[in-house]
């Protein structure tokens, strides 16, 4: 079994001064007519807007447009949402609501609501084949978010998903949400934890064990998960079925606990 390098890291510590000045810059030249304009062509369907990356102000845009409306944001999500949803050529959507907590001030509340109305829609698509979520862990925003998503994993061009900021209630919801999969094009799903809150090593055995069901993942990320008995006995029951098709396997920065150790059987 090959090893599946990623160049994903969790950067810890250092110097924002910069960030923070690239940030102030950003918003000096920020122009929201770019974002409104993309929106506008997959609104209709236009055939060269083929991916759609929403973070920063970008996305702030999206969950505060208070003049598109009399009733404000929360029709233009809705909107925004209808418009994934009926498109036919949109195939990578990237969406990091991190981007949105410095520097922005507003309720959460109008964040979530929004947020969620906005997913509804997504979450309807038949088109998109690969989808980067980024800012789970401790956001509201995303607390029920692969629920609301859940029809997507059943879209049958879906084929790349990747979760970073990856928090033990998130997995527990997409453990459920793959458990009732009924297509077979996912075959690389990468989910990356916090160095600072590993998942646990129950939620990441429930998750392997659902996932050896599935029989179509061949390319895998764990980053930053626990490995105890449970989940080195799941992993290596799911390694040693004739039927799996995993090719590639990361377990970068796992959390190998000693009991772990003397349950694992590598096989390759």
């Amino acid at each position: 079994m090959e090893e599946l390098v990623d160049n994903h890291s969790n950067d810890e510590g250092g110097d924002n001064n910069d960030d923070d000045e690239s940030s102030s810059d950003d918003e000096d030249n920020y122009d929201e007519s770019i974002i409104l304009g993309i929106l506008e062509k997959i609104k209709n369907n236009d055939p060269t807007v083929t991916s759609l990356e929403l973070e920063g102000l970008e996305l702030h845009t999206l969950l505060l447009q208070f003049d598109y409306s009399v009733n404000g944001a929360s029709d233009f999500c809705k909107d925004a949402g209808d418009w994934i949803a009926n498109n036919t050529h949109l195939r990578d959507l990237s969406i990091n609501i991190n981007s949105i907590r410095q520097g922005i001030a507003a309720p959460w509340e109008t964040h979530i609501a929004n947020y969620h109305t906005f997913l509804i829609g997504v979450a309807r698509n038949k088109s998109i084949a690969e989808l980067k979520l980024r800012g789970f862990v401790n956001t509201a925003c995303n607390s029920n978010a692969i629920e609301v998503l859940a029809p997507l994993f059943n879209n049958k061009r879906i084929c790349k998903v990747s979760i970073d900021d990856c928090s033990d209630t998130v997995l527990e919801q997409l453990s459920c949400v793959l458990f009732d999969v009924l297509t077979d094009t996912l075959k690389e799903l990468k989910l990356y934890g916090t160095n600072e809150d590993a998942i646990s090593d129950i939620t990441t055995s429930t998750f392997i064990t659902t996932l050896g069901g599935l029989r179509c993942v061949e390319r895998l990320a764990l980053d930053y998960t626990t490995f105890d008995a449970n989940a080195c006995l799941a992993l290596s029951s799911m390694l040693g079925n004739p039927n799996c098709v995993l090719k590639e396997l990361s377990l970068q920065a796992m959390r190998l606990l000693i009991v772990g150790c003397s349950t694992l059987q590598v096989v390759c």
